[in-house]
């Protein structure tokens, strides 16, 4: 067998190695890369110098320069009353509530209010901080502590009232429309100034009454959780599901005992609304609504509410842009149609020229007085034009809806109707009855409550008179 040896000859490895020295090429010299010297300084002195001037740039455009152009501090406000309104310098900055301003560095003068009403001033140094303002805030905190005055308990008083009666206006919120915490920005306010229990619960008492809502009902019961912790008492129980309860009214026709062929005349006596009987006081009414040649005499002897002075009534909140609309007044000529398109106001404003013209004491009637006065009048009208019927109101349904003395809350017949509707607020509707011509007669019963505003002026609301005997 022949044997085959490696000795003497080369392998593949050294082949390809041998192979590749051979092939190799000598390359040109170079001559190195030095770096020249700036300023008499070695390079990598000058590199670390102008890194060391780039960090120190950086550092005074983001921590030094935005303190330096902008000076001044973020100011919030904690105070004794919610909702307290602030001025800086005499413009107006903001509320206290959830409060975060800037202001610049300097002497200030802070000036603070409540619903309107002067608290009082203070002078503030803000400083000029200059280091991290990009990053960090610095927040002054101000305590402003309110002091109680007449004036500012009368003033929290009614426009909470004003405030929760456009708010129980309000059938329902959603997450972008979110309730305001009236009740409990007052039951805040009340503990502050020192309210009497009186005037807390004849206020709360006001509210509930008026409640439309489980969201503002939640808010008083919360209120009132808040007071009872602070020892003051709440003088009447609330119902949480009140504002879904209805209430019906009993009555029986009532005849009036006397009839002078404008007014009838009714006796004292009680009703039935819900599980309370109320009473009401002897009375006469007239037959008929005040006509638009009666309100034409009225006008030509008070020229400041003609038509052409609507203007200026509007300003005053008296009417609104519809007084009059359409209505010709002319008191030579026998118009019996009912006057329309005239507020509460101008009517309160004729029944006082009445009186003193007259000598009599003619007002609105009261929701009640009116219910039992059209006990016995079933028949709905079409017509605005009267004739005084025997026994019986003239369009007591149908015609135009007539004008009440009576504030509207919408639980009142749950609760005190007696108490309730003795409540006389400039921010409440009045209670409208009777319907008018262009509504649904199976819609309209003598107990069928409208609401109307006091500026309002309707062409379908009218009204007519009445006087306690």
């Amino acid at each position: 067998m022949k044997k085959y040896t490696t000795k003497g000859k080369l392998t593949r490895k050294k082949m390809i190695i041998t192979l590749s020295f051979m092939n190799k090429k000598k390359l040109p010299e170079v001559e190195p890369v030095k770096l020249k010297p700036h300023f008499g300084m070695r390079p990598g002195l000058y590199i670390l110098l102008s890194t060391i001037a780039v960090f120190l740039l950086l550092f005074f455009l983001l921590f030094m320069l935005p303190g330096i152009i902008k000076g001044g501090e973020y100011l919030t406000f904690s105070s004794n009353l919610s909702d307290t309104g602030i001025l800086l310098d005499g413009k107006y900055l903001g509320s206290s509530e959830g409060s975060l301003y800037f202001v610049s560095s300097g002497e200030h003068e802070l000036s603070y209010y409540k619903e309107g009403v002067y608290l009082y001033s203070q002078s503030i140094d803000v400083s000029h901080p200059v280091f991290f303002t990009l990053f960090h805030k610095r927040v002054k905190e101000i305590e402003i502590a309110a002091q109680s005055t007449d004036e500012l308990k009368k003033t929290v008083i009614g426009t909470f009232c004003s405030e929760i009666s456009e708010e129980a206006k309000i059938t329902g919120y959603s997450n972008v429309f979110r309730m305001r915490p009236l009740i409990s920005d007052f039951a805040y306010d009340a503990v502050s100034l020192s309210l009497t229990e009186e005037e807390i619960n004849s206020a709360l008492y006001f509210a509930y009454a008026q409640i439309a809502t489980e969201e503002l009902m939640n808010d008083l019961l919360l209120s009132v959780s808040y007071l009872e912790e602070k020892g003051i008492s709440i003088a009447f129980s609330i119902d949480p599901e009140i504002y879904d309860k209805n209430v019906e009214i009993s009555i029986s026709p009532i005849s009036p005992y006397l009839d002078d062929g404008d007014f009838l005349y009714f006796e004292e006596g009680e009703i039935l609304i819900g599980e309370n009987k109320i009473a009401y006081p002897s009375f006469r009414i007239s037959k008929r609504p005040v006509t638009v040649n009666d309100y034409s005499v009225f006008v030509e002897d008070n020229p400041e509410w003609s038509v052409s002075n609507r203007s200026s009534l509007i300003e005053k909140g008296l009417v609104d842009e519809y007084y009059l609309e359409g209505i010709t007044l002319n008191s030579r000529i026998n118009n019996t149609s009912g006057i329309r398109n005239i507020s509460y106001y101008a009517a309160n404003a004729y029944i006082d020229y009445i009186n003193e013209k007259n000598g009599t004491d003619y007002s609105l009637p009261s929701e009640i007085l009116y219910m039992v006065a059209s006990s016995n009048s079933n028949e709905y009208s079409l017509s605005l034009n009267y004739k005084n019927e025997s026994e019986k109101l003239s369009s007591a349904l149908g015609g135009l809806w007539e004008m009440t003395d009576t504030a509207y809350l919408k639980n009142m017949r749950c609760l005190d109707y007696s108490l309730i509707s003795s409540f006389d607020n400039p921010c409440l509707d009045i209670i409208i009855k009777g319907g008018s011509w262009i509504n649904n007669p199976d819609e309209i019963t003598i107990d069928t409550v409208g609401t109307s505003g006091k500026n309002m002026c309707s062409e379908y609301m009218g009204f007519r008179v009445c006087e306690i005997l």
